[in-house]
């Protein structure tokens, strides 16, 4: 296999089990406060996995061209 692309996989992985990891806790935290009504509850739950995915990701960066993914695992 292409050790870029073997690099590539590795860190997407990583970076897939963090984010994973990150949205599991969130939906715990909210899960545990047994005292809320489920409308409520699936309010939080959606509004700590967003807040667990946007922590992941750099707001004033721009997202990679294709392009330029494609050729950094082409190469």
């Amino acid at each position: 296999m292409n050790n870029k692309l073997r690099q590539g996989l590795i860190i997407s992985t990583i970076v897939t089990l963090g984010l994973l990891g990150q949205v599991k806790e969130a939906i715990a935290q909210t899960l545990n406060d047994k005292n809320i009504d489920k409308t409520e509850e699936l309010a939080r739950v959606t509004d700590n996995t967003a807040s667990a995915i946007s922590a992941n990701f750099d707001l004033d960066r721009s997202s990679p061209d294709v392009s330029a993914v494609k050729q950094f695992f082409m190469e």
